[in-house]
């Protein structure tokens, strides 16, 4: 449960201070939630001087900042929707415009984290079925033939790690799918061919 997680981890401060490194997001919509770290972004200008500090937290790969007014509520970063005759006559990103484009919309690269095995397996031993299937190991235990209940306890646990081993294969088949880049034409100034990653 996020709220004892972050009632046990973290201590609450108000967002106004700007000495935050995590943020507890929920999501209305979906009930749901994760703490999720706090990315500082320092913006400085051509002689190098600190111009403007600001939080945002990337949460399902999209940014939100939290501003000042509504401390509680997260603000999705995206830039304004341009208008039609900008889209036409626009020259493509530039230096100046590539880097709060960026900053705005992320990197194109889709990662798809690889969680460790304790952790899955973790969850799997969670189960409501799987803690059904020990508690009967336990009054199996009870009788005579306690050894029997043993072996379906270790049979158990090895059903449950292969079962995570298998997903984490599949996770890593995925990953090799999702991450491969490809070779786009792109507008920025002129035609140019750049990799897919590499569009903000």
């Amino acid at each position: 449960n996020i709220n004892i997680k972050s009632y046990v981890l973290f201590n609450q401060i108000n967002v106004t201070q700007k000495q935050y490194t995590h943020v507890k997001v929920w999501d209305n919509v979906n009930k749901k939630g994760d703490i999720v770290p706090a990315v500082k972004r320092i913006l400085k200008d051509s002689n190098g001087n600190i111009k403007d500090q600001s939080y945002y937290v990337e949460y399902q790969k999209l940014r939100f900042s939290a501003p000042i007014d509504k401390p509680h509520s997260l603000r999705p970063l995206s830039p304004p929707l341009p208008l039609l005759d900008e889209l036409l006559n626009s020259p493509g990103h530039t230096n100046s415009t590539l880097l709060p484009s960026t900053y705005l919309s992320g990197s194109n690269k889709k990662t798809l984290p690889l969680p460790p095995f304790l952790t899955l397996l973790s969850t799997q031993l969670l189960h409501p079925f799987f803690l059904f299937q020990t508690f009967c190991c336990l009054l199996w235990s009870l009788d005579e033939y306690w050894y029997y209940s043993l072996i379906t306890f270790v049979m158990l646990i090895f059903f449950e790690c292969t079962l995570c081993w298998n997903r984490l294969k599949g996770i890593q088949r995925l990953r090799h799918t999702v991450s491969t880049e490809t070779v786009l034409e792109c507008y920025r100034g002129g035609w140019r061919r750049m990799l897919s990653s590499e569009i903000a």
